[in-house]
């Protein structure tokens, strides 16, 4: 089923149009799916035939509450290495699947609570930080990793971006904002629905046909949710070839300006994909319906200068779970970081 968005106004990003706001005393749980999709949520999945998909959907439909209006604010573009090997990265560190034989994923989901980014280890002098800026993101995607030279470079994905300013005179400005990219577009900042450090949010990628998406946000604190459907970039395609729940890093610039935020350590819950039959498919919609997890991912961790700055750890996940922790701990002047230090995985 396609998502039926109507358009809000003329200022929204290119390709994006807002769904229909609830009205009062709206209940998801007994809405039928003609109007779950109006008003920007899923529609039902048939418990029997997808019980792991039911118990997700249940769980952000009864916790929507009320509807935010999104507004966007573009993010400026960024020279960022996409490419990841088996177990190592320049900025992805998390959990990724590849798609089955003859499938292609179409829905991923995760929830996650809000860390508050620190400036990264290197900074810190024995009685202050360095000035500077860092940033990193947390987030949830399908597509643009690729392995032994297969899969696509474009990726659709969302998530929580976390900023920290560090000033000459030690000010802090944090900056906690949710946002949505379909790579090669750059990205774009959800304004107006609000996150805060310590929120228990969720996001919700659902593919509606290769050029097409919906993308909903649960902010399960504050009891609300935003949403809308994005078109894709021209001359991309979604190919559905993997999904990902990961924790980023922002390279330094050539000026030294921007640095991983420190997260400490992140936990996704719920972790869960569809992928479908494409033999069977009539666009990305079609085929038969395979819920997955996180069982037989490919575990990323990032490096950078020779030090990991953070890991995806197998001893904190599960099937649904996904620890990942930030690893770097040694200061700008101190001795080169000793992987033998983080003992064997």
């Amino acid at each position: 089923m396609s998502l039926s968005f109507q358009p809000a106004n003329e200022e929204l990003p290119p390709g994006v149009s807002l769904p229909i706001p609830p009205p009062e005393g709206f209940n998801p749980l007994k809405a039928s799916n003609d109007d779950l999709v109006k008003h920007g949520l899923p529609p039902r999945p048939v418990m029997s035939e997808s019980p792991d998909e039911f118990v997700w959907w249940e769980k952000i439909c009864s916790s929507a509450g009320s509807f935010v209006t999104p507004a966007f604010e573009p993010q400026p573009a960024a020279k960022v290495d996409k490419k990841t090997g088996d177990h190592v990265s320049h900025n992805w560190s998390g959990a990724v699947i590849s798609a089955s034989k003859n499938h292609h994923f179409t829905d991923v989901w995760a929830s996650w609570t809000v860390s508050r980014p620190h400036p990264d280890n290197w900074a810190w002098q024995e009685r202050y930080w360095e000035s500077g800026r860092f940033a990193a993101g947390t987030w949830v995607g399908m597509d643009g990793h690729k392995e032994h030279g297969k899969g696509s470079s474009d990726i659709l994905q969302a998530g929580i971006g976390h900023r920290c300013i560090v000033s000459t005179h030690q000010d802090t400005e944090y900056s906690i904002h949710p946002w949505w990219e379909w790579y090669p577009e750059h990205a774009w900042t959800i304004t107006g629905f609000q996150i805060a450090t310590g929120d228990l949010v969720s996001v919700t990628i659902r593919a509606n046909s290769p050029t097409s998406a919906s993308i909903i946000f649960n902010n399960f604190s504050a009891c609300t949710y935003t949403s809308f459907n994005v078109t894709a970039p021209k001359n991309v395609q979604l190919e559905g070839s993997c999904a990902e729940w990961i924790v980023e890093a922002h390279r330094r610039s050539a000026a030294g300006e921007l640095t991983m935020s420190y997260l400490g350590a992140t936990f996704f819950f719920d972790c869960g994909a569809i992928e479908k039959d494409s033999s069977d498919a009539t666009g990305t919609s079609g085929g038969q319906s395979v819920y997955r997890n996180l069982r037989g991912a490919t575990f990323l961790e990032i490096q950078q200068g020779g030090q990991v700055l953070s890991t995806a750890s197998k001893s904190l996940s599960n099937d649904t779970v996904l620890g990942v922790v930030a690893e770097r701990r040694v200061h700008k002047h101190e001795v080169p970081y000793a992987p033998e230090c983080r003992g064997k995985k």
